[in-house]
């Protein structure tokens, strides 16, 4: 599998830091001029909410719940794809059925499965049900492409030497799989935390969702940006930790 090309050096850190600063110039001036009206605060009254000593622990309470939540839904949603994706290897008059049931439930829309998962689910095991959805569909797909790109030399070498398919599974098709794993967690990661908010959003008892519909509802307008702005920081913190743990992985397996 080849390896993903990343660009390095520090122009891109570079272009990225200056991309971040012209967004955040562009919405203290937006919120300052009432640009957006009494939807859209300045930034600074944005960040005054995290000075608050009482959102502090808030804020802390539900990033410990939400963190949480996805780290399950990863786990269970990996679990579950690269699980079907060997399954669907080893006997492949499953594929067909199995991709056609991966298709359909990622055809389903998360804010649509929530109230089934509320009517079936504790409140707060419907964010990581979603979350764990989320997960399932890219690393099955990831997977099964990567299991599908051994190198057929190697498939053939294994069969001369009379290994059998669960072998052949093991010795060669895993680990050349690996890398294609690792990059589907990458991709996975922001939306499965977008799972979990949306998740949060039908009952759960804490979490970065419960607070947006808290704040919406009670017309908190600088808490409801403050809360989606850590929901942010924390997504474009855990892609580039995943992104790390993608390159670690293409150095070892590649």
């Amino acid at each position: 599998m080849a390896k993903p090309e990343h660009e390095t050096g520090a122009k891109p850190v570079l272009l990225g830091v200056i991309g971040i600063g012209m967004f955040l110039a562009l919405w203290q001036v937006a919120g300052m001029n009432g640009w957006g009206g009494m939807t859209l605060p300045a930034l600074d009254r944005v960040l005054l909410e995290f000075t608050n000593p009482q959102r502090q622990g808030l804020f802390m309470r539900a990033a410990g719940a939400s963190l949480a939540s996805l780290g399950l839904g990863l786990l269970y949603g990996t679990l579950l794809g690269v699980g079907l994706a060997v399954v669907t290897r080893l006997l492949p008059v499953l594929w067909d059925g199995l991709d056609n049931f991966a298709a359909l439930v990622n055809a389903i829309p998360s804010i649509a499965l929530a109230p089934v998962f509320m009517l079936m689910l504790a409140p707060d095991a419907v964010p990581i049900a979603i979350a764990t959805m989320s997960v399932y569909f890219v690393t099955y797909v990831a997977s099964r492409s990567a299991l599908d790109g051994t190198p057929i030399a190697y498939r053939d070498l294994m069969s001369v030497l009379g290994s059998s398919r669960i072998n052949r599974m093991r010795m060669v098709e895993w680990p050349s799989a690996i890398p294609g794993i690792a990059t589907a967690l990458r991709l996975s990661v922001p939306i499965a935390l977008v799972g979990v908010v949306v998740g949060e959003w039908f009952g759960a008892p804490r979490g970065f969702g419960l607070i947006m519909i808290s704040a919406m509802q009670n017309f908190q307008i600088p808490l409801l940006w403050a809360t989606v702005l850590l929901v942010a920081v924390c997504s474009l913190a855990l892609y580039f930790a995943f992104t790390l743990l993608e390159r670690l992985v293409y150095k070892r397996f590649t």
